[in-house]
């Protein structure tokens, strides 16, 4: 029950980050992520409500596209009894399109960059191919009674990028 969450930020330099790329969301939790050469991460989903929204800000000051770590984002691959799961999201029974696993966009992690998605939404971080180490920060929140409706946060329900 987020609505009875009360999460604080206790690093100032972490909330004066979240004041800015913060899109109208209730932040439920935040951390630092960091992967090195060689190092990804599963494909993965953050939430399955509608009301959830992954926030990631990129550190890194020197990455550069030919770095890797790129970000993934994938149309889901989901089995009828997740269908049914998804009622009332882009991902349930006879949605606007077809459920193939295919990747929807991806993001090289530019310094300073933000990435706003829905939590339904797999993704993965794939590897850094150079010898860089990428830091984001990444928050995890959900939308306010008085924030703006998911289409307002992305359009399409697709991921938002500065």
């Amino acid at each position: 029950d987020t609505e009875r969450v009360d999460y604080e930020i206790e690093q100032d330099w972490v909330q004066e980050i979240w004041d800015k790329v913060n899109p109208g969301l209730k932040l439920i939790r935040h951390y630092l992520n960091g992967h090195g050469q060689y190092q990804s991460g599963g494909i993965h989903i953050d939430g399955w409500t509608g009301e959830q929204y992954t926030v990631i800000v990129y550190l890194t000051p020197d990455m550069k596209p030919e770095d890797g770590g790129v970000l993934e984002l994938w149309r889901p691959n989901l089995t009828d009894e997740m269908k049914a799961m998804a009622l009332n999201t882009p991902y349930t029974f006879n949605a606007e399109h077809e459920h193939n696993m295919d990747i929807l966009e991806s993001y090289w992690p530019k310094p300073g960059r933000q990435v706003v998605f829905d939590a339904r939404i797999p993704h993965v971080a794939r590897a850094v191919e150079s010898d860089k180490f990428r830091i984001s920060l990444v928050f995890k929140g959900c939308l306010l009674y008085t924030s703006p409706s998911p289409r307002d946060l992305s359009t399409s329900r697709m991921p938002s990028s500065a």
